[in-house]
C-alpha cells in the first residue's frame, strides 16, 4: 500500500484555514488474498477475496484563531 497526504493552508490576518487530503492505498493495488484450498470447490486455486480495501479518500478542514 501507498498513501499520499496533500495540505494547502491558508492565512486572513490572524486567522489560518488548512485544506487536507488523505489518499489511502492511493495506487489502488490489489492484494489478494488465500487461494481457495478445497479440491471440490468450483474456484479452487482462485483467490477470490482481496486482504486490502480499494482506494479510500478522506477530506478534512481546519480553521485556527
Amino acid at each position: 500500500e501507498l498513501d499520499l497526504s496533500v495540505n494547502k493552508s491558508f492565512f486572513f490576518k490572524e486567522n489560518r484555514l488548512s485544506l487536507r487530503a488523505d489518499l489511502f492505498n492511493f495506487i489502488n493495488r490489489t492484494n489478494f488474498g488465500v487461494p481457495v484450498r478445497l479440491l471440490e470447490a468450483p474456484g479452487f486455486g482462485r483467490a477470490t477475496g482481496t486482504v486490502t480495501p480499494a482506494r479510500r479518500v478522506q477530506f478534512s478542514l481546519k480553521h485556527e484563531f
